[in-house]
């Protein structure tokens, strides 16, 4: 336990005995190999600390600035902001969803390393309805420019980059490494050259402001810890008039699959994805967008149903392929074979013979940026930013 704790405070993270106990029940392994080398710092790092005011002091290249002189290291990031649409939650659920920034981010990085290769052949079938209906409903057209957040290993970016060819180009991010690596690789072996991918994250865009006619997020936003300044970001990068499309996974309820949390988070006390469903309750996500200077002309609800043809498939795609991948790594075989217990005893009743047939929700939600709103900067610009011109 004191180990773990002397870990996550070299990190910067101030924890009690209570708070070490807590992360060393998945052990403090996993997070001292998160620690980065000389020279390669995270893109948060670059970025304002969560909650400071633009007077307050910046981060530049991982070093505090205070009146153009540095200094010393950049203040970790304390936690998550929640959007004031969630306050109408109780106050468990506010306290239990904050969580350090940073932390999250990694976990998510590395957690979708883990998955990169899992993901695309366990969930393809199951995302594309929403997939399409949102790039439908969001009409890239021929020459647009388009920039795909979380893009993972290009679904949504191979379809968009075909509708706006000849001219017309696509930038996919994410903040995972891995799924970059694995996007680019299929890139070439389709022969898709009018589409690039960088790794980057989408609460800090390495990009210049109004240098894409569209933004797609397809089941990314979720994941985020401030999805607020991610929104903030994408109106940023849009030119006047511009398009953002959204998708995110609907009410807990209406999702069967939702299980999976509680039960990792009951491992690992701690919260995997913390305010995964918000977004997905009543107008939340098109609120959202208004506090973004983006007015929303089509929301959406869709139903549908997650089909798997065995237990394996089933559990493979909750805890092999998705977000929490990074927890299941470090779990031992005895905790994954209880987590596994308990997910097929959530969804027994949509077995069908041998597979499974789950019921899930998305939303999607189609914005346009005003051609007179304006948005704060709040990320550091990379100066001759271009659709293949970008920093990993």
């Amino acid at each position: 336990m004191h180990r773990c704790r002397n870990i996550l405070w070299r990190h910067g993270y101030p924890v009690t005995d209570v708070d070490a106990f807590k992360f060393d029940r998945i052990g403090a392994r996993w997070l001292g190999s998160l620690r980065l080398g000389a020279g390669r710092r995270t893109n948060e790092q670059q970025c304002r600390t969560l909650g400071q005011s633009r007077a307050s002091a910046t981060a530049e290249r991982g070093r505090l600035v205070r009146n153009r002189r540095f200094a010393g290291r950049t203040p970790p990031h304390r936690a998550a902001t929640i959007p004031r649409w969630i306050g109408k939650c109780s106050v468990d659920q506010r306290v239990h969803s904050t969580m350090d920034a940073r932390l999250q981010r990694r976990v998510q990085r590395y957690g979708w390393d883990l998955a990169a290769n899992d993901y695309e052949p366990l969930w393809h079938a199951q995302l594309a309805e929403a997939q399409s209906t949102l790039i439908a409903l969001a009409a890239p057209a021929p020459d647009e420019d388009v920039l795909d957040i979380a893009s993972g290993t290009g679904l949504v970016a191979f379809d968009v980059a075909r509708a706006v060819a000849p001219n017309g180009r696509v930038l996919g991010v994410d903040l995972s490494g891995r799924m970059v690596e694995v996007a680019r690789r299929r890139a070439v072996e389709q022969q898709i050259r009018n589409c690039s991918f960088a790794r980057m994250d989408a609460e800090a865009l390495a990009l210049r402001d109004a240098g894409f006619d569209l933004a797609l997020c397809a089941l990314g936003l979720m994941y985020m810890p401030d999805p607020a300044q991610a929104l903030r970001e994408m109106r940023r990068v849009l030119r006047p008039g511009g398009r953002v499309g959204l998708a995110v996974w609907g009410e807990r309820s209406r999702c069967g699959w939702s299980a999976v949390f509680p039960i990792v988070d009951a491992e690992v006390a701690s919260e995997v994805c913390p305010l995964f469903f918000h977004l997905g309750q009543q107008d939340a996500l098109a609120r959202l967008c208004a506090d973004a200077n983006l007015q929303a002309i089509e929301h959406r609800r869709m139903a549908t149903t997650l089909s798997f043809a065995d237990a394996d498939e089933a559990c493979s795609a909750a805890f092999v392929g998705g977000p929490v991948a990074l927890a299941w790594s470090r779990f031992s075989n005895d905790a994954k074979l209880r987590a596994r217990g308990r997910y097929l005893d959530a969804i027994k009743s949509w077995r069908h013979g041998r597979g499974y047939r789950i019921p899930g929700e998305f939303v999607i939600v189609v914005a346009v940026a005003s051609s007179t709103a304006g948005t704060r900067r709040s990320a550091p610009i990379v100066e001759n930013a271009s659709l293949t011109n970008v920093r990993d």
